[in-house]
């Protein structure tokens, strides 16, 4: 029994591992592409001014202010980062009280109490996040960086 136990726990770390790799190897590839055309259209607004003094001018104006500013897929806002947080908390309680549901399965045997430990690390760190996300936005809310000026209370 201890080993299947030990093959599902090893099984579901290298999920959690493929998981994570791909997901930061896709990022990063949007990234890299992102910046790449980036500094193409750098390069062929700079070929197209005649001389510096044109292309300063440029970039003074409005239309150049917003050129130079980092693109929206590279500046993740404060909102994004709390529903990411609230999202692995929904997560975390679900999948917790799962583990503890599938435990009971187990009532009387050793896989009983790693069920139940595990479940219960799951539901706790599922809460914390879900705890950090609220937190996070009444601070954003008041800080300003959600719809917004700050809030002086």
């Amino acid at each position: 029994m201890n080993e299947r136990i030990a093959i599902v726990m090893v099984m579901a770390t290298l999920a959690f591992a493929v998981v994570s790799i791909v997901r930061m190897a896709l990022e990063h590839m949007g990234r890299s592409k992102l910046l790449r055309l980036q500094s193409e259209l750098y390069n062929r607004l700079i070929d197209k001014f005649g001389s510096s003094g044109e292309f300063l001018s440029y970039l003074q104006s409005e239309a150049g202010q917003q050129l130079l500013r980092a693109p929206a897929a590279m500046t993740p806002s404060a909102y994004n980062r709390i529903m990411n947080s609230a999202q692995y908390g929904a997560v975390g309680v679900v999948s917790g009280f799962g583990i503890l549901w599938i435990g009971r399965a187990f009532a009387g045997r050793e896989a009983a109490d790693v069920t139940f430990v595990l479940g219960w690390i799951a539901v706790t760190a599922g809460a914390a996040l879900t705890v950090s996300a609220g937190l996070s936005y009444m601070l954003s809310k008041k800080f300003g960086l959600i719809d917004g000026e700050a809030q002086d209370k």
